[in-house]
């Protein structure tokens, strides 16, 4: 760009990653000078983010006490991965936070308690950008359902004459789906 002496010049635009500019002036008898270079970088983008294979999928209920998280990230200027595992076990606390410097951040998270759990993943690179993936649901439930026959349900192995059957099932179950009953004659 050219301009006449004494004018500022603003809206000089840079593109991303390195750049060098330097500043040159010369005069009407032809003398010339010029700064020196300064090389800088742009870096205005979000770093790319997303779960990896082996990530549990969102609104997953577990018969396990683990909970596997691999988020991967792309950006020239990475400075760390960040993933949090959150429970509902009185209010919403962190029960993991486990931050790497490279991609990707594989965790495996053992130990748990059954309950209903969240966990995101963040990253951020060196010029302070950040993007992170939307969170999932996971629910770990290793009891068994507790079932039992009630009043009025014939015992095993009665032999009676009638043309209909009665039972009664008691069932004691946190995440229910369904009952299901099996006659065998």
């Amino acid at each position: 760009t050219t301009v006449t002496c004494g004018t500022n010049v603003t809206g000089l635009t840079s593109s991303q990653g390195s750049n060098t500019w330097r500043a040159y002036a010369n005069d009407s008898f032809g003398n010339v000078n010029r700064t020196t270079s300064i090389t800088f970088s742009v870096d205005s983008l979000n770093p790319g983010i997303d779960y990896g294979t082996g990530t549990e999928t969102n609104a997953t209920y577990l018969s396990r006490s683990n909970i596997v998280v691999n988020a991967t990230a792309t950006d020239t200027n990475l400075a760390n991965i960040t993933i949090e595992l959150y429970n509902t076990t009185g209010g919403f606390t962190i029960v993991n936070r486990t931050t790497t410097i490279t991609s990707p951040n594989y965790i495996n998270i053992t130990s748990l308690s059954d309950g209903v759990y969240y966990f995101n993943a963040s990253a951020r690179d060196t010029n302070n950008n950040a993007n992170s993936t939307l969170t999932r649901t996971v629910t770990l439930d290793t009891t068994r359902p507790l079932v039992s026959f009630g009043t009025g349900t014939e015992n095993d192995g009665v032999n009676v004459s009638l043309s209909n059957i009665y039972v009664n099932v008691s069932l004691t179950e946190t995440n229910f789906a369904n009952i299901t009953f099996n006659l065998m004659n």
